[in-house]
């Protein structure tokens, strides 16, 4: 028998102690001389990086502590390390510096490749090349504070007589990722681009030929108005490259001419799905070579991910055909996909158990590696439901968009006849980034307590093609704020959610659709931001490299359109917010910077309406530190039960301070 209470004031054992820190968070996975290497974020350690190794048997870090190996490149890194010979190489978190270690040896002591920067050369996307003996990596140059990062791709030497000697292979473009070297040591590619794109916007592929000393012969570039990314090398050198040409991220072969002049795309296996995800960080991986012959391959459609197997079939001479094959895997999240000598490794997260790392054999079959020992009640984890619903003010674009609708759900209680749930409407960040239905511990902490959850893929969300991508250019804060507005009607319409208690909750970009919605909309109750943008000119003008001219394309030219600008910032409509705020920050944060969550707070406050602000000093963009997390969900939990009159659990140890809230 159930207990009944009403929905939001149901207990749980999913504390915000566990949420915040009971499972390691696995990363980039590589194969080297038939054994597996992949990245662990330790939550124990405040989520130190650690690179691990699997011999076929065990598994264990080769970095003792407190080793970090993490690149801050781009700021959201990627692409920390690779092997080499009997050597790890990796990206120190703490100085930026390029690191060798003997992965036989457990005794001795890393050895430093790169100059000593205090951290302003910063390093990615490391690829080893052995018949060069180098390493090739994106450098990210930030000793003149006068002037914009530099970004370069070089080349740093392994030879002895040499040691770390740092080479430039190319410079001259904004920005550089995914140097691959050729089987054969001969031809390396890459990926460039150059301010406003960003890489799911125009990128180019370059291919470059070297000479017999290993230097720079001529190169040919590939790209037309098209996002470039993932190229990739088969074992008999061929080489393969992702492009959204058709609409839809696709894998395609690069067919060179013999005298180096021209070369051709082929997609190998025209498909309505995307097989590849913005490329936010380096080293994102959505496909690799099990052998010369077949490729295993993750794509997404309509928010669910599956795995693919792509086998090439000779059709006539001197042409072929691919077919594909989706392989059964127990998955709603595939990421970090490798393979070689035809085994392969991904990264799987389930919608009933967290993320483990997935190996597959040459037949398809799988075995999983378990790094978390976290105990879940599948009777209390709340199964998302996939929803599709119109949108408002399409114009000539997409007619809808698309959401995952988790219910309150524990096996203990239910909620009087006739009632409806508190409603919380999350929107990602990005905002080209996307949500899927794998389990998510910081879901089920609000499902299980009598919450709903609308997890939205507003317009502008990946894994709907390009057109989708691209139908929020030109309209941030318009059409992410009309299609989130509309999920939460299509909620109220059906009866899953309370009208009155409707919130809607996003960090960075997504926290720039919070406070756009708060402002210039009134279908929303109470708003959440984590680091959030208030004050789009503020943006423009203070951020990083990277994101330095991604409004051009959400909004329009910078500073030619401030005033568009001036418009769409919630800062300068406060005096339209009509309901309770809650922002939380990382003082860190060199992406959405401190002062936009100060000046939005101080604003609201002064307005009169409750508002709660919680700053961490050791966070940057994005929260880490399991004791932060713990905190931010106890405040999370403590203001929606102060807002809505809910009687607050006897485990929430919240201290947080509400202005305004006698006043409400």
């Amino acid at each position: 028998m159930k207990t009944i209470l009403p929905y939001g004031t149901w207990t749980s054992d999913m504390s915000a102690a566990l949420v915040g820190g009971k499972s390691p968070q696995l990363g980039e996975t590589r194969w080297h001389n038939g054994e597996l290497y992949f990245a662990l974020s330790l939550p124990e350690e405040k989520n130190r990086c650690t690179i691990m190794r699997y011999d076929g048997n065990t598994s264990h870090s080769l970095l003792p502590r407190p080793l970090n190996a993490r690149s801050k490149v781009h700021e959201y890194g990627g692409g920390a390390f690779t092997l080499g010979g009997r050597q790890l190489f990796f990206v120190l978190a703490d100085d930026q510096r390029i690191y060798s270690l003997d992965i036989d040896n457990n005794n001795c002591d890393p050895i430093a490749l790169t100059e000593d920067s205090d951290g302003k050369l910063r390093f990615a996307d490391l690829e080893y090349d052995a018949q060069h003996q180098r390493l090739y990596a994106v450098c990210e140059d930030h000793r003149d504070p006068t002037r914009e990062p530099k970004t370069t791709l070089v080349a740093i030497s392994l030879e002895k007589a040499s040691l770390g000697e740092r080479t430039v292979i190319t410079a001259g473009q904004d920005f550089y990722a995914h140097p691959r070297i050729s089987p054969d040591g001969t031809l390396l590619c890459w990926i460039s681009w150059c301010h406003p794109n960003l890489p799911w916007d125009h990128t180019q592929l370059t291919i470059c030929q070297f000479n017999e000393e290993g230097k720079p012969r001529q190169t040919l570039d590939v790209g037309e108005q098209e996002s470039l990314c993932q190229p990739r090398w088969s074992p008999d050198g061929t080489l393969y490259v992702v492009s959204d040409r058709s609409n839809w991220w696709n894998i395609y072969r690069c067919d060179l001419s013999r005298d180096f002049k021209t070369v051709s795309l082929e997609n190998i296996c025209p498909q309505d799905r995307e097989f590849a995800t913005p490329p936010w960080t380096f080293n994102m991986s959505c496909y690799a070579f099990l052998n010369e012959n077949t490729i295993i391959a993750t794509a997404v459609s309509d928010g669910f991910w599956s795995l693919y197997r792509l086998e090439k079939k000779p059709l006539q001479k001197h042409t072929q055909t691919w077919t594909c094959t989706r392989l059964d895997i127990d998955a709603a999240s595939i990421s970090n996909l490798s393979a070689a000598d035809d085994k392969a490794a991904c990264i799987a997260s389930s919608s009933l158990a967290p993320s483990r790392l997935s190996l597959i054999d040459e037949k398809g079959e799988t075995h999983t590696l378990q790094f978390s020992d976290l105990k879940l009640e599948p009777k209390n984890i709340s199964q998302a439901t996939s929803h599709a619903f119109a949108i408002k003010n399409s114009g000539q674009g997409p007619r809808q968009a698309y959401g995952f609708y988790y219910p309150p759900t524990h096996k203990d209680f239910a909620a009087p006849k006739d009632t409806l749930p508190p409603t919380i409407v999350l929107c990602h960040g990005g905002p080209t980034g996307a949500t899927d239905a794998a389990l998510n511990l910081k879901i089920q902490y609000w499902t299980q307590r009598g919450f709903a959850v609308f997890d939205v893929n507003y317009r502008g969300s990946t894994g709907y093609g390009k057109a989708f991508r691209q139908s929020l250019y030109g309209q941030w804060g318009i059409n992410d704020v009309d299609d989130l507005c509309a999920a939460a009607d299509y909620l109220v319409a059906r009866e899953l959610a309370d009208p009155n208690k409707l919130i809607i909750k996003g960090s960075s970009a997504g926290g720039y659709s919070v406070l756009a919605a708060l402002a210039f909309r009134d279908t929303f109750k109470l708003g959440v931001s984590l680091y959030g943008i208030g004050d789009l000119c503020l943006l423009a003008e203070d951020t990083h490299k990277f994101e330095a001219r991604y409004l051009d394309q959400l909004v329009g030219p910078y500073p030619e359109k401030k005033a568009l600008y001036q418009q769409r910032s919630p800062l300068n409509a406060i005096d339209q917010f009509a309901c309770p705020l809650l922002v939380f920050q990382g003082l860190e944060d060199k992406v959405v910077p401190p002062n936009q969550a100060e000046k939005i707070v101080e604003a609201v406050k002064q307005k009169g309406l409750p508002v709660a602000y919680r700053t961490f000093a050791d966070e940057g963009h994005g929260f880490r530190n399991i004791d932060n997390i713990r905190c931010m969900l106890d405040d999370e939990l403590f203001f929606y039960c102060k807002i809505f009159k809910l009687p607050l659990p006897a485990d929430c140890q919240s201290n947080l301070s509400i202005s305004n809230l006698e006043k409400y």
